[in-house]
């Protein structure tokens, strides 16, 4: 059977969750339903195999909400052969085409209820819940966990303006019950998509959200603020060069005293802009969120003593590619699309360094950094990638940063592409 130690999912598959303005538990949904039990559950009509092309055929009625390249699970047939989880080939208007690994035995399944539904990352655990309190712990079960459990408060806190809706995420250790246990770091995510108020638009003419992950770590990218921008938080485990780290578990977010707003530069994470010397995210007017814990925290440095370090990546130039030229506004894309000696698209394939002060820790896992783009590769899942043999890439935007030049003048937004490889990424 294939193997998908990486899934993505998103707003725009049928079934998946939808997040509300502040309604608590909606985020605690999602995760639970992306994580651990799977979504959109359909019967199928006709379970067929082609011989000739080597796909097989689930008719499902219209409206499936299945995408093209997002993994699901079949289960009830009879001939094991089309069983399990599989990346979508093809749809239609009524049916998902995907390629098993064995031929079946026979041309059209057999089975008294036979199912597909978008398949669960699978390797992770719910280990304990307080539904009353809207408050989950997570814990992965991947052969490289460490001892870490996410805990997630999404009991519908608002920020300034009421309407949005902010999850409490902490990473902690030497977990008891879900509310036992030692925080190593904590931050907040925004986890609904309105409530910032805009000359422009208010709140989200498009809200949607995107959801990548493995055994150990998870990126989710919402649309939530000013403008319809989107920002990336991350959890989990980086890839570490230190033998036998047991706290290189990374967070990015906001503290309480200084969430997500309309006034200041809080309003969008930096996770797509590198750091330079001194920790300093690259941004026109120096600010340096970056140069401590609030926003970006890693469990522990490399001593492994107790205490959050901040963390950064390093990338090839200051940022993650503008994907349209009228958001490069300060010029940080070195290669125009289509690149002018063959038109191409190109995308690092390096895994970028996550470094603390004065120390690569590891490697960020999964993310890729596109050096040019286009807003067609938006949403995106590309298979012809070079250097990456033939392995699936997904594209998504996200703010650099949100920047104010002085009083009274417009924010400028700086959205930039960030791809997630597919494969396995560890």
């Amino acid at each position: 059977m294939a193997d998908f130690p990486v899934k993505w999912f998103s707003s725009y598959m049928g079934g998946s969750t939808i997040l509300g303005d502040n309604t608590a538990g909606d985020f605690i949904s999602l995760l639970k339903a992306c994580l651990i039990t799977g979504f959109n559950t359909k019967p199928v009509t006709e379970l067929s195999f082609d011989s000739s092309t080597g796909v097989a055929t689930a008719e499902l009625g219209s409206g499936h909400g299945f995408l093209k390249a997002q993994v699901i699970s079949v289960s009830g047939a009879d001939q094991a052969e089309y069983n399990g989880e599989w990346r979508v080939t093809g749809i239609s208007s009524t049916s998902v085409k995907y390629s098993p690994d064995i031929s079946p035995s026979v041309a059209v399944a057999t089975g008294s209820l036979i199912e597909v539904k978008a398949a669960p990352q699978g390797q992770w655990e719910v280990a304990a819940e307080d539904a009353a309190s809207n408050k989950l712990a997570l814990r992965s079960i991947a052969s490289y966990a460490t001892d870490h459990v996410l805990v997630v408060t999404n009991d519908g806190m608002t920020g300034p303006t009421g309407t949005e809706n902010f999850s409490h995420m902490e990473c902690v250790s030497n977990f008891v019950d879900i509310e036992t246990y030692d925080v190593e770091c904590d931050l907040y995510w925004p986890v609904s998509h309105g409530g910032f108020s805009d000359s422009e638009t208010e709140g989200a003419d498009n809200p949607d959200w995107l959801l990548v992950a493995d055994g150990g770590a998870m990126f989710f990218i919402p649309t939530y603020t000013r403008r319809n921008r989107r920002s990336c938080m991350v959890a989990g485990l980086i890839k570490s060069v230190r033998p036998g780290d047991a706290h290189n578990f990374i967070l990015n977010g906001v503290p309480i005293s200084g969430r997500w707003n309309t006034t200041n530069q809080n309003c969008l994470s930096d996770f797509a802009s590198g750091v330079t010397t001194d920790f300093v995210t690259v941004r026109p007017n120096g600010y340096k969120d970056s140069n401590g814990p609030a926003y970006r925290q890693l469990a522990r440095a490399n001593s492994q003593m107790p205490g959050a370090t901040t963390w950064g990546m390093l990338l090839m130039g200051e940022q993650f590619s503008a994907y349209d030229p009228d958001e490069d506004e300060r010029g940080d894309t070195a290669i125009t699309f289509p690149n002018p000696a063959d038109n191409g698209f190109y995308v690092a394939s390096n895994e970028l360094p996550v470094i603390e002060p004065g120390c690569v820790r590891g490697t960020m896992p999964g993310v890729v950094q596109p050096l040019n783009g286009s807003p067609a590769y938006i949403g995106e899942v590309v298979t012809d990638l070079p250097s990456f043999d033939g392995e699936p890439v997904i594209f998504w935007t996200a703010a650099a940063w949100q920047y104010n030049a002085s009083s009274g003048t417009p924010y400028q937004m700086f959205d930039k592409m960030i791809g997630f490889r597919l494969d396995g990424w560890r």
